[in-house]
């Protein structure tokens, strides 16, 4: 169990050693995981939510999983095809989801269209949650509904028909958001709750019908950083 990791410091301080295979690269979470806290994760063909919540996927003017294109990631088979068009998207129950404290939103996403301000997780009516996303069509950033952008990347940085990586992790009050494993927001002191009051999580879009036109997979919630935002 050798690994190796390019621009991500695992450890920044003493801890305890997990019993198990914790991680991996792609940070698949299972119901047997009992050292991370998923609170939600989906990456195969179906809308299910693999992680131990097993929350109740609903597919919004008929989302549905494609075949993943525009030459996906190696592990990439398939993805969830939001459209902005159409004001497809799916929703998740927010029991469960506390992102009031530290927490890890990771995935991969391929752009091709849709609103100025489009976004990733959020609530699905306004003033009831944080929101994590993109403005400005190409921009990574994150706020809350009904509030304001609490921080936004300076550039461009969503090319449309490529595959990124993207991440929003906070641990204390650091919260940094990251496109293709380099930092592009890093926001200090930050405290505020981004937990989803309403009854649903959105992925895709939802508020306001700032759906974005993209293909989404490997898609993972969890109440830990799963990376320090402080590098």
């Amino acid at each position: 169990d050798i690994r190796i990791y390019k621009g991500t410091a695992k450890y920044t301080s003493n801890f305890t050693v997990p019993n198990r295979n914790d991680f991996t690269v792609k940070n698949i979470f299972t119901s047997n995981d009992a050292y991370y806290q998923p609170l939600l994760t989906f990456q195969d063909s179906t809308f299910k939510d693999n992680s131990r919540n097993n929350h109740t996927i609903t597919a919004v003017n008929s989302a549905a999983m494609i075949t993943a294109t525009d030459s996906p990631p190696t592990g990439i088979s398939y993805a969830l095809q939001s459209d902005g068009s159409a004001n497809k998207y799916i929703t998740v129950p927010n029991e469960g989801f506390d992102l009031s404290g530290n927490f890890t939103i990771e995935f991969w996403m391929n752009r091709s269209g849709g609103d100025t301000d489009w976004r990733a997780l959020v609530s699905p009516n306004a003033n009831e949650g944080g929101f994590f996303g993109f403005t400005q069509t190409t921009k990574i950033g994150f706020g809350r509904s009904g509030v304001a952008w609490d921080g936004t990347s300076g550039a461009d940085k969503i090319d449309a028909d490529e595959w990124h990586h993207c991440v929003y992790v906070r641990l204390g009050t650091t919260l940094s958001a990251y496109v293709d494993g380099t930092r592009e927001i890093h926001s200090t002191g930050n405290a505020h709750d981004y937990s989803i009051t309403g009854d649903f999580v959105a992925i895709g879009g939802g508020e306001n019908n700032m759906v974005a036109t993209a293909q989404w997979s490997n898609f993972r919630v969890t109440s830990d950083a799963k990376y320090d935002p402080s590098l």
